[in-house]
């Protein structure tokens, strides 16, 4: 994220609509008029009340604000009407000479005409959805929440998108509920889940909570995050325990077998079709979850699971295998190969997508918008069938925390 460099004030639709505008800011000026009507707002029913109580809670922990108190009155800037807020913020803007930061049409055209630069305030992360959202409530709004019957989605979650509940004070996730076609619902935490290849598996955190919840409900499950953060350990352990309870066949796994970014090729590898893929990063990846390389080659003997190289995928139809087809490191993929791999998924399989878009992207053919698992979660996010989550966590080793930083 760019930082705009020099000194601007904010209008309060911005801190209402983006709370978290204060962060791509140098210097913020904050009129004393601004805090008066979030605090005024505060208490409001529904969406405005809980926007005006971020916006402060943002404020109060930002460290690039002068909160200014000045006495409009003495200023000799025009001779509009000083009791107006909207004239009051813009008399601060013109007496600190700040840049106008509002999404409403006519301030920004009274700050051109006070010789003031203006601009709308966008957004300028291309895609911020992480399948959730997590919101702050106090004792009271807690007891209100708890005790409602019917529970407004005054936070706008998209279908399948979970409600993560902050303690206003501890900033600790305290609740989670999901949103579906049918409103609310609590997740108990952690989820279990029990193979006999695997032994069990819990969720270590909420938001591997949230994959395991998606994973269960959802035909289709994105799963993002850093290395080290679980995402395969949960797609294996899910696809064990739900073929050994009869639920589904097989695991069909679709492999894009790049070379990691900055690597030396290999060049030609001897040997068949499964000793190929098994030496590649997915078949490493594989064989270190389930234990070995041999017990990799025997769940591929007796048909447990599929290793399909996407360069032949083209014609394949999953449907009548009962199977959970994975696409691992799909960061790796451009938009009309994640199209063609997510088409090949039949009525009676569910789809796994897991990767990282952000940070593990191995080819500039598949950066930015070109990336075919961004353009997945843009397309697919609010679907009914599909649940989306990104883990913020690294649990592989404290080397890898630590390593995540260079």
């Amino acid at each position: 994220m760019d930082i705009k460099k020099g000194k601007y004030v904010i209008d309060t639709n911005v801190l209402l609509s983006y709370p978290d505008s204060l962060e791509y800011f140098e210097e913020v000026i904050l009129p004393i008029h601004v805090i008066e009507e979030l605090d005024g707002l505060k208490k409001a029913e529904g969406l405005l009340g809980f926007q005006s109580r971020e916006a402060q809670r943002k404020i109060d922990s930002a460290t690039n604000i002068q909160k200014d108190v000045i006495d409009f009155y003495d200023l000799d800037i025009c001779s509009w009407d000083r009791s107006k807020r909207d004239n009051q913020i813009l008399y601060c803007c013109k007496s600190h000479e700040a840049t106008m930061v509002s999404n409403d049409t006519a301030v920004r055209i009274k700050a051109e005409h006070l010789g003031l630069v203006a601009q709308k305030f966008e957004r300028e992360i291309d895609n911020d959805y992480k399948g959730y959202k997590e919101i702050y409530m106090d004792d009271e709004e807690l007891a209100k929440w708890y005790s409602d019957s019917e529970k407004e989605n005054i936070w706008e979650l998209k279908t399948n998108e979970y409600l993560m509940i902050k303690d206003d004070i501890t900033g600790k996730i305290i609740d989670v509920w999901a949103f579906g076609v049918n409103g609310f619902r609590v997740l108990q935490y952690p989820k279990k889940i029990e193979s006999v290849l695997l032994g069990k598996f819990i969720s270590k955190d909420v938001y591997q909570n949230c994959v395991l919840d998606s994973m269960f409900n959802n035909k289709i499950t994105m799963v993002k995050g850093k290395a080290g953060s679980g995402k395969s350990l949960l797609t294996i352990s899910y696809t064990m325990h739900q073929l050994e309870k009869g639920k589904f066949e097989k695991l069909i796994v679709f492999c894009n077998t790049l070379p990691s970014i900055g690597a030396a090729r290999m060049g030609f590898l001897p040997g068949s079709l499964f000793e190929k893929l098994a030496d590649s990063s997915i078949g490493n990846m594989l064989s270190s979850k389930l234990g070995d390389r041999q017990q990799l080659e025997f769940l591929c003997k007796v048909g447990k699971i599929d290793l399909m190289p996407l360069c032949d995928l083209r014609g394949f139809d999953s449907t009548g295998m009962r199977a959970i087809i994975w696409i691992s490191e799909a960061q790796n993929l451009d938009i009309s190969l994640a199209k063609l791999a997510i088409q090949r998924v039949g009525e009676d399989c569910q789809l796994i997508i897991d990767g990282d878009y952000n940070t593990q992207v191995d080819s500039k053919s598949f950066e930015g918008n070109k990336n075919g698992m961004k353009r997945a979660s843009q397309i697919f996010s609010g679907e009914n069938i599909y649940g989306e989550i990104e883990l913020n966590n690294i649990y592989r080793s404290r080397i890898a925390e630590i390593a995540d930083k260079m």
